[in-house]
């Protein structure tokens, strides 16, 4: 099938130095694909040009051939590369099994000798002129840590002096539009292993046939096989998937400058995608992902091309990693099939408007959880201002994680067993509403209706009069504690996979929102023009969209920080202008909603200023919610979790300077409340204590026991303060 080696070892050969010259025969068994479309797995319908793609994957035998020939005319390679998986096990192997063992680098600079050795022009280099042909592999270096070429630029405030990784590898430029061949990219690649079907798979809908197309756990016996022993795709293809994974050019799609959902026509990626580095730097924080699983050491990856082949479902690997079970295919266009850079004009945005706001409307619903729409934790009441007793305490059963929200003489909270309403004056129960799984969420009450988000992902609306419900939204996520927001007639929340925005009457949703979404104790901060959320996905994130079509306005990641990220934990808070507050596990930061607008679609991560909190012996608890911090008067106030405790501070929004700190013997995690005029700060503690604290100086007013940690928020009334705690029982103290 693959004919006879074009290479063989003698005593006394030397390798490389016989005279070369280039072949008029091709070296690889290339098939052509024709041009055309396919649904990638995020829905988006995609453009393919035709290209050629190599009928099966890079053989030892080829890869030796094309190695051998481009020693003899100057090239140099990282790995020698193997016979499948011949170091995995010990079994006999042959050379037309795939190459594997070598590098992202190797291939390309082998890609590039192919080029060469055939008379056509080579895709990679190292200058973005292209003038400088890629015909070294790199070499994996270990870390130097004086030199400035692996030391980080000041591009920004946090990465300033700290390593980007264990390399610094080169930066790689690619011509497009030549005749050489070159990695596929992802789209080429996904393309390619469906085949022009829209079934299951490739070969129809019957998974059982799976092993006449391709080796995996199943069939492979733990080793690889020489390749075309399986049945070829639609396309002529063997080993499409399966006997070893394949690198991509890269499997990166989204990259800000190229929004994946616009950029549908012969999509590239980069291999290069991370912090925006000098084009000599790339550090090893970046990588490329595999595509064409699975290999004959795992069973699922992409078989399916319904569920996401080539880039979801696809394992991750380095550009300088190397395994047995990982090798490539090569593929080539025409001379002028792509734009030199391989960029195309992006799509235009679909924008749909779901609903239209009027600003001058924006209006407080009746009452919300942290006392307002901006989750400020204001409350223009003087709650109790001398040592408190408890006029009464109701035991409502379980842990409480859920804060007490107050409207119409009624108090709403949840609890691990559902729903309950009591009577404000007297804590006597009014109705219960039983849900499954329980409520750790907050309250918000509107027209005549109290709204929750249930543990298990369901908004639900229900009667305050009675305690029926009105409606369900059934959302799919779990452990849900992100409160609802009611605004211009409509219920936002975010339900752990999502955010939605629901009708307040019926309940009928409007949009969803997946890009962000909102981190586990992150309720939606409603501005008069647009939404705000903090997340925790791979790096905490500061987001906006609007309320209109749901679109992104702009996302603001938390730096990567000396090997560790910001996370965002709870909700922000924002003050009567822009001013966005956010208490992160690197300390409270100021953002200015205009000013993060304007420049985070540029990759810049602005913020105003960051108050770290730390003290001589005190360390800042990294992966411990902090909670939401509350703003009032120009003062940020946010508790904090330590080593030895938490604390309660006050900062000056302004410029972010200290004002005052107070330690205590617990972590303090639940959110503070202000009582605006009385002046004071309150807020529970992990050692079962509610604390006053006098705004301007931190000073102890009183504090009150309770039974077990208070995490909840207190709510503030006139003359009284409502409180729960995990002992079960909520609290009304006078």
């Amino acid at each position: 099938m693959m004919g006879i080696p074009q290479w063989n070892f003698q005593k006394g050969d030397i390798v490389g130095k016989k005279q070369a010259k280039i072949v008029n025969d091709p070296v690889m068994d290339m098939v052509v694909i024709p041009g055309g479309e396919f649904v990638r797995a995020d829905k988006n319908r995609v453009k393919v040009g035709g290209f050629e793609m190599s009928k099966f994957p890079a053989t030892y035998d080829r890869w030796k051939t094309v190695k051998q020939w481009g020693e003899a005319n100057g090239y140099d390679f990282d790995h020698n590369g193997d016979m499948g998986s011949m170091f995995f096990f010990d079994f006999t192997h042959s050379p037309d099994e795939p190459v594997t063992n070598i590098t992202w680098f190797d291939i390309i600079t082998w890609c590039n000798a192919l080029s060469e050795m055939e008379g056509k022009t080579p895709c990679f280099y190292y200058d973005e002129a292209c003038t400088k042909v890629v015909r070294s592999a790199y070499r994996n270096k270990a870390l130097k840590v004086d030199g400035p070429e692996y030391i980080m630029p000041g591009v920004h405030p946090d990465l300033k002096g700290f390593l980007v990784g264990h390399n610094a590898n080169p930066w790689i430029f690619t011509r497009w539009d030549v005749d050489g061949y070159r990695l596929p990219t992802a789209a080429e690649m996904d393309y390619a292993i469906r085949g022009g079907k829209a079934t299951s798979y490739h070969w129809g809908s019957d998974a059982e046939a799976a092993g006449d197309y391709m080796w995996n756990a199943s069939n492979s016996k733990g080793r690889t096989h020489k390749v075309g022993l399986k049945k070829e795709n639609p396309y002529g293809l063997h080993d499409i998937q399966g006997n070893v994974f394949e690198f991509s050019f890269s499997a990166s799609i989204g990259r800000k400058s190229r929004p994946g959902d616009l950029d549908l026509d012969n999509p590239i990626g980069s291999p290069f995608h991370g912090w925006q580095l000098p084009k000599q730097e790339n550090g090893a924080i970046n990588h490329t992902l595999l595509i064409g699983g699975p290999s004959f050491l795992f069973g699922g990856y992409n078989i399916n091309g319904s569920h996401g082949v080539g880039v979801e479902s696809s394992p991750a690997t380095g550009l300088t990693h190397y395994y047995s079970d990982v090798g490539f295919r090569p593929v080539r266009c025409k001379a002028g099939t792509h734009p030199r850079n391989g960029l195309r004009p992006l799509s235009k945005p679909k924008t749909v408007q779901y609903m239209k706001i009027d600003p001058a409307k924006y209006k407080e619903p009746d009452a919300i959880y942290r006392g307002d729409l901006r989750r400020s934790g204001v409350f223009n009441k003087t709650g109790v201002t001398s040592q408190p007793t408890a006029k009464w305490k109701t035991k409502i059963g379980g842990e409480i994680f859920s804060s007490p929200v107050v409207a119409s003489g009624k108090l709403f909270i949840g609890s691990a067993d559902g729903i309950h309403c009591l009577n404000a004056d007297s804590g006597e129960e009014i109705w219960k509403f039983p849900v499954a799984g329980g409520v750790d969420s907050s309250a918000c009450v509107a027209d005549e209706a109290v709204l929750f988000a249930t543990k298990r992902g369901q908004l639900l609306s229900i009667n305050i009069a009675d305690g029926k419900r009105n409606w369900v939204y059934k959302g799919k996520a779990k452990s849900v504690k992100s409160s609802p927001a009611v605004v211009y007639g409509v219920v936002f929340c975010g339900l752990g996979l999502e955010t939605v925005a629901v009708d307040l009457k019926k309940g009928k949703k409007i949009w969803s929102f997946k890009d962000s979404v909102p981190g586990e104790f992150s309720s939606l901060v409603m501005g008069p023009k647009a939404i705000y959320v903090t997340g925790t996905l791979a790096w905490g994130y500061l987001n906006s969209f609007n309320y209109n079509t749901s679109e992104k306005n702009w996302k603001s990641n938390g730096p990567y920080v000396g090997g560790a990220g910001v996370y965002f934990y709870k909700s922000p808070s924002m003050d009567t202008t822009s001013g966005l507050y956010v208490n992160t596990t690197r300390g409270v930061r100021k953002y200015d909603a205009n000013i993060v607008g304007k420049n985070a679609k540029k990759g810049v991560h602005m913020r105003i200023w960051q108050r770290l909190l730390l003290d001589k012996g005190v360390e800042d608890n990294t992966f411990i919610p902090h909670a939401s911090p509350s703003v009032w008067n120009d003062v940020v106030f946010a508790g904090r979790t330590h080593n030895k405790g938490g604390k309660m501070a006050a900062i000056n929004a302004k410029d972010g300077k200290l004002i005052w700190q107070q330690l205590f013997d617990g972590p303090c995690i639940s959110d503070p409340s202000i009582a605006a005029k009385s002046s004071l700060v309150i807020f529970g503690c992990h050692n079962g204590n509610v604390y006053a604290l006098d705004c301007k100086n931190g000073d102890e007013k009183w504090k009150f026991k309770t039974g077990g940690v208070v995490f909840a928020s207190p709510w503030i009334g006139d003359g009284i303060v409502y409180v729960a705690s995990q002992d079960g029982f909520v609290y009304a103290l006078k």
